[in-house]
């Protein structure tokens, strides 16, 4: 028996109803799994979607332009990030309703994961219009498996807050997750930011085992493991900046207590504008 072509939106389910449900005359929005670095991990079937789709919502179309002329696939691309979604999203469901087969496309990942894709599908299912979710390639899980944890249970925080009294506050409420031992948590994070996120962390949850991810299934890929400070010295000398990672005791001696500030400031400037990369971190729980 010859192998059935796999179906890139309306699979038939065991009951034999489509995703459509019993909106035959819609068509459908495909949320395409993308891949987190390396190209080659797209899968065959999101490859097909995104070549028959009509059109293709992305987020960020540079990012996606780059996936579609790796597999020199021509199809039109809209923007469809936090901003325009709310106008967009509309125009999306009467787009469906008519019979369009559309896609939507993170800058990386799995679409709806802590991006503008939650927005649009929770449109269309209010609508009673058809979803289907093409699976693949997630930083946070990839980074939960890289860690080495044996903690069974993985919770996933997304962005933590940007103001740092909301950061701790988090890292306060989650703080019981982590005393069983059985729950390690996951955030994303910018490189701008993540020295002083690891700074924050140890001051909310105290010296515990952390693992970082940066830039998973590209050429430099690394994961650290260690304590915050262990962390934040091999992610600095990776990209040469222990030597000047702070002045000696001496000279900042010297400094008046302004002057000292600002040269801190200045320092933590220059690192955080040096860093780059995609980040995964997780907190560990006590082994």
């Amino acid at each position: 028996m010859a192998a059935s072509r796999p179906s890139s939106a309306r699979s038939k389910t065991d009951g034999g109803a489509s995703v459509a449900a019993g909106a035959m005359a819609f068509g459908c929005l495909s949320l395409c799994a993308t891949p987190i670095g390396n190209l080659g991990d797209v899968s065959l079937r999101v490859l097909e979607c995104l070549r028959t789709a009509e059109t293709i919502y992305a987020e960020d179309t540079r990012v996606t332009r780059k996936l579609l002329a790796a597999y020199d696939i021509h199809v039109p691309l809209e923007r469809a990030d936090q901003r325009s979604l709310p106008e967009l999203a509309p125009q999306v469901a009467e787009r469906v309703a008519a019979g369009a087969q559309l896609a939507f496309v993170s800058d990386a990942g799995m679409p709806g994961v802590s991006d503008p894709g939650q927005a649009l599908v929770a449109a269309l299912r209010q609508a009673g219009l058809p979803v289907a979710v093409l699976p693949g390639a997630s930083a946070f899980t990839c980074a939960y498996v890289a860690s080495g944890t044996a903690a069974p249970h993985l919770y996933f925080g997304g962005f933590l807050p940007r103001a740092d009294q909301a950061f701790l506050a988090e890292l306060e409420r989650l703080r019981p997750l982590l005393a069983d031992g059985q729950t390690a948590l996951a955030f994303y994070e910018s490189p701008r930011r993540i020295l002083h996120s690891l700074e924050l962390v140890e001051r909310a949850l105290g010296k515990r085992p952390l693992c970082l991810c940066r830039e998973l299934t590209k050429l430099h890929e690394q994961v650290l493991n260690g304590s915050a400070h262990q962390v934040a010295t091999a992610l600095r000398r990776s990209f040469g900046l222990v030597a000047v990672a702070g002045a000696a005791e001496a000279e900042l001696a010297r400094l008046s207590a302004k002057q000292r500030e600002k040269h801190l400031h200045r320092q933590a400037r220059a690192e955080a504008a040096a860093i780059k990369g995609e980040m995964v971190l997780l907190v560990l729980p006590d082994e």
